[in-house]
């Protein structure tokens, strides 16, 4: 499975692969979400509620896609000598 979020298309692609619930679903019960301590519990009910739960075991059976976007004066000479050397 894949998790993209590089886009805000890929990451309603990824929380629908991830839950099987539609974006309109999400977009129509966004308003509970205030109603929560934390947005980890909103997230749980809507699972409960809506969806499939196509969640992995672990994270080994993701692929995650990493996207950053960085400039600097030296034309960013330090990250294309050593690459990104933490997130």
């Amino acid at each position: 499975m894949i998790y993209d979020i590089h886009t805000q298309q890929a990451a309603q692609d990824t929380l629908f692969r991830l839950t099987g619930i539609p974006i309109s679903v999400w977009e129509s019960n966004i308003y509970r979400e205030r109603d929560y301590e934390y947005q980890d519990y909103f997230v749980d009910d809507m699972i409960r509620e809506y969806g499939t739960n196509h969640l992995p075991r672990t994270y080994n059976e993701m692929e995650f896609v990493y996207f950053h976007v960085t400039t600097s004066a030296d034309g960013c000479q330090a990250i294309r000598k050593y690459g990104i050397l933490d997130l």
